[in-house]
Parts: structure tokens; C-alpha cells; sequence
């Protein structure tokens, strides 16, 4: 009996080997392949890391840096000064290049009309004036002026018959003029006075621009300004 040849069995068995190392390895997942970047998006990505590098490190240079005072709003350095100028910033010099005191009239007569008494204290008056020597054409500065009580009999007033100087134990009332002749006090107590100017050899007496050679009566009161501008005088 003859066998019959089959040629297509050894197809056949191949085919199934695959089969059967197929369902083996079917459960497995693939990996995923990754798709290529496009062309230039790695210099992009490199330069994009770079400047957030570079930002965060400035950051980070700010946030430790120490704060300047001169940038802060109240700064110490450059606080508004309490300080108003000088009064006398616009005014001459108190002493000339040749060693004299100011004498300018028309500067005199303009810091005089200025020199105004102030709002005295509560129960008190002020008194302003400036010093001006006839005989040497300037103020009297550093002099000594003062109000000496008047003598009161049988309700007739009269002003003392010598002058020795103030003593304040006895109501007299001493000022003295600053480096421009001026005088400017809000202290001065109530009551009936005669003004005496101190000079090298004695008194001179203020005199009454009523009664010439004969010296004024202040009579004080509480709250009184008296302003009695420039004391034109035979100083010394």
C-alpha cells in the first residue's frame, strides 16, 4: 500500500510554533516609543532653562541683599529738618572787616523798624529797641540798659535823682543789647519806670520826646508792647 506525501506539513508545524510562541508573549504591554523632538526645540528648552536660572538667582540675590537706608521712605539721612533758617541769615554782618560794629544806617534803620516786641508773658510787658551811638555812626552792641522804679510822694511821681547801676533788689529791671543793638524782652514787670543806658563814663537818661531834658515816665502795664524803635544816643 502505498503512503501518500503530504509537502505541506512542515508549513503547517511551523505555523503552529509561531502560534504558540505568540500566545506566550501576548499579555506583555509594548513600551511606547518616544517621539522625536522637532528640529531646534533643544536649543529652545536650553535656553529656556538657562533664564529661569538666571531669574531665580536674582531673585534670591534680592531677597538677601541688604536694604540701602537711603532708598527707604523715612530714611534718617535725609530727614525734614525741624530747623527753620537763620533770622538773621539775610541780615549784615554784625561786624564790618575793619572791626567796627554795624554802621550802615539805612541796614540799622531796617533791622530797627523789624526789631518788633514780642507777645509778652502772661502778667507781664515787652519791650523792644535798638542802640545806635550818634557819636561813632553804629549800634551798641553788649550794653547795658535798664528800667529803674520812679519815686512815688504824696501821689507826685518823680524819677530818681542818681543812677548807680541796677539793683534788682531795689525793682530795677536789666536788659542788654545783642551784637545788632537790639533789645527784646516779654518779661517786664508792671509798674512806673525811667530807662537808663549805661556809657563808659556814667548814665544817659531816656528823655521824654515831649519834655526834652527831662526823662520819660514808662508807665507799664500787663500785656503793654512797647516799641521804641532806634534809641538815637551821644554814646559814649
Amino acid at each position: 500500500m502505498l503512503k501518500r506525501y503530504y509537502p505541506f506539513a512542515p508549513l503547517a508545524l511551523a505555523a503552529l510554533l509561531a502560534l504558540a510562541i505568540a500566545g506566550c508573549g501576548g499579555d506583555q504591554s509594548q513600551p511606547t516609543a518616544t517621539p522625536a523632538a522637532p528640529v531646534g526645540a533643544g536649543a529652545v528648552t536650553s535656553e529656556a532653562t538657562e533664564t529661569a536660572t538666571a531669574t531665580a538667582e536674582a531673585n534670591s540675590a534680592a531677597d538677601t541683599a541688604p536694604s540701602s537706608p537711603l532708598a527707604q521712605p523715612n530714611s534718617p539721612l535725609a530727614p525734614e529738618s525741624p530747623l527753620s533758617a537763620p533770622a538773621g541769615a539775610t541780615m549784615p554782618p554784625a561786624v564790618g572787616a575793619d572791626g567796627r560794629p554795624l554802621h550802615d544806617v539805612d541796614a540799622i534803620r531796617q533791622i530797627a523798624a523789624a526789631n518788633k516786641p514780642r507777645p509778652p508773658q502772661s502778667g507781664k510787658a515787652s519791650l523792644s529797641a535798638l542802640l545806635f551811638s550818634n557819636s561813632w555812626g553804629s549800634v551798641i552792641p553788649g550794653n547795658l540798659i535798664y528800667f529803674t522804679p520812679t519815686i512815688n510822694d504824696n501821689g507826685k511821681v518823680y524819677p530818681p535823682s542818681f543812677f548807680s547801676g541796677p539793683k534788682e533788689e531795689n525793682g530795677d529791671i536789666p536788659f542788654y543789647s545783642d551784637e545788632y543793638g537790639r533789645v527784646n524782652v516779654d518779661d517786664v514787670t508792671p509798674g512806673s519806670y525811667v530807662l537808663a543806658v549805661w556809657t563808659v563814663y556814667d548814665y544817659i537818661i531816656i528823655e521824654d520826646p515831649n519834655k526834652p531834658g527831662y526823662p520819660q515816665i514808662f508807665d507799664v502795664k500787663a500785656g503793654d508792647q512797647i516799641d521804641l524803635g532806634m534809641l538815637e544816643l551821644g554814646w559814649p
